[in-house]
């Protein structure tokens, strides 16, 4: 085809600092949701990797809210009628699903057998929402780096799935997958652990570390 329209679809933008509202425990008490994959939950196996399967450090991430279900939240109480992921699943499962589509060019996002492949516990009508529920914002004080991007090259156009749902990635900046932008850091005032974003922020000045020396250096959990 000499030109074909890519589609592309809004998403809600979201802030760091919303993000970084999610990186906790769910309160049950309040009437937050745990992340929908229970012992699965990315944040909880991230903390098994680094410090061992008897840490303390490992809990399953609350439920992942968009800044429009958040304020509903709050006055109402109401939550979505479907329960979702955390943000550490939501990204690895946007991410892999992008991997998948980048280097299979008959990969179709709508597909049962491809999507299951992750584990996926959402039984959706929309599966183009799971995939990609929202994007973020870039610089300012409140938004991300851009490197901090989850990359989408310009090849990846000629692909069928670049013409389907998945596309938007094309013009809506969504935040990548990265082991390394998250520390384990325990509250004082409780003793559970909660997780902060590092090096991916605009604005470098609140929680963020700053590039370790050498790739050698260890991360000091505080």
């Amino acid at each position: 085809m000499d030109s074909y329209a890519l589609p592309t679809r809004e998403l809600e933008v979201v802030s760091k600092t919303h993000d970084d509202l999610f990186l906790r425990r769910a309160n049950l008490d309040a009437g937050e949701r745990p992340c929908i994959n229970g012992d699965k939950c990315v944040c909880r196996w991230l903390a098994i990797f680094r410090y061992g399967e008897e840490t303390d450090a490992a809990f399953v991430c609350r439920e992942f809210l968009l800044p429009s279900q958040l304020k509903e939240f709050q006055n109402s109480g109401r939550v979505p009628k479907t329960q979702g992921k955390c943000l550490m699943c939501a990204r690895y499962f946007t991410a892999y699903t992008y991997t998948l589509a980048r280097n299979s060019p008959d990969f179709c996002p709508k597909s049962c057998i491809s999507i299951q492949a992750f584990g996926n516990l959402i039984e959706s009508t929309s599966p183009e929402d799971d995939v990609l529920g929202h994007s973020n914002s870039i610089g300012g004080d409140d938004g991300y780096n851009a490197d901090a991007m989850l990359y989408v090259d310009e090849k990846w156009t000629d692909t069928a799935a670049s013409r389907g749902p998945l596309g938007t990635l094309l013009w809506r900046p969504v935040v990548r997958f990265k082991t390394s932008d998250y520390v384990f850091l325990k509250n004082a005032s409780d003793g559970l652990y909660t997780v902060i974003q590092t090096n991916i922020g605009a604005n470098r000045s609140d929680l963020d570390f700053g590039q370790p020396p050498s790739s050698m250096t260890k991360r000091v959990e505080a």
